[in-house]
């Protein structure tokens, strides 16, 4: 069993090297964002949120929901009780909450107005295939 200065040694000099790995990787992703033939208006999705592919890469930004929490305080007694669509706390993803509007359309404006949608300020990269 190697001493606890050796490990401490190797782990930090790992962590270093993970450091330069991560800032490679970024700038190479940036790269590949700004890159004129990738053919995806990456600004418009990073505005939006969703997908895009192209050339065997699939850009995408997620979404997500939060919830103005005292809006739905102050709407609470507008919805019966078997229309409201939180459990024990106020959270609902999206597409939970794109599920509920259809099954409650009457209650969708309302909620809509407490719903604040986020999305993500880096986008996931994935390759398939080969690109060109």
């Amino acid at each position: 069993m190697k001493d606890i200065k050796a490990l401490r040694s190797k782990r930090n000099e790992l962590l270093a090297l993970k450091a330069d790995l991560d800032r490679q990787i970024k700038s190479i992703t940036n790269e590949i964002l700004n890159h004129p033939e990738l053919g995806i208006d990456v600004q418009t999705l990073s505005n939006k949120g969703g997908s895009a592919s192209s050339g065997g890469i699939n850009i995408a930004y997620s979404r997500s929901i939060e919830w103005d929490q005292d809006y739905l305080k102050d709407i609470k007694d507008k919805v019966p009780a078997n229309a409201w669509p939180f459990d024990t706390k106020e959270t609902l993803g999206l597409q939970a909450f794109q599920n509920y509007c259809m099954d409650y359309p009457q209650y969708a404006e309302l909620f809509q107005k407490g719903a604040v949608t986020k999305i993500s300020k880096s986008p996931r990269i994935v390759e398939r295939g080969e690109t060109k």
